[in-house]
């Protein structure tokens, strides 16, 4: 957020598809870095350590949360975003349920696109 901005309004319908488009690449990114450690580890002969391969879900977890906190409240597991709802913090149903499927189905379903062109 830029410094003297005001944050944007969470209740504001207008801006849903920058909310989940910022959670459905988030979820993404997230997903490729914890199952890509151990890709890239067994590719490289175990270049990768399991100190790295550990370490570099949290390190996207801070990224992800800087970068797209103020646009969607950063709900990278679904459980969550479903939590919040249901207890009514910031969001309503409707919206959960779509925040929910979009990321339980577009994030998997790239990786699953991308996995068979590498072959």
């Amino acid at each position: 957020m830029v410094l003297g901005s005001s944050p944007p309004d969470f209740l504001d319908f207008s801006l849903e598809w920058r909310r989940l488009f910022a959670e459905t690449w988030g979820t993404f990114l997230l997903v490729v870095v914890a199952a890509g450690g151990g890709v890239v580890a067994a590719k490289s002969g175990g270049a990768v350590t399991l100190a790295m391969m550990v370490v570099a879900p949290g390190l996207m977890v801070m990224a992800i949360i800087y970068f797209m906190g103020t646009v969607s409240g950063a709900h990278l597991n679904p459980a969550v975003s479903l939590a919040f709802a249901l207890r009514q913090i910031s969001r309503t149903f409707a919206r959960a349920s779509s925040a929910v499927t979009a990321k339980c189905t577009l994030p998997p379903a790239a990786l699953q696109r991308s996995s068979n062109f590498s072959r």
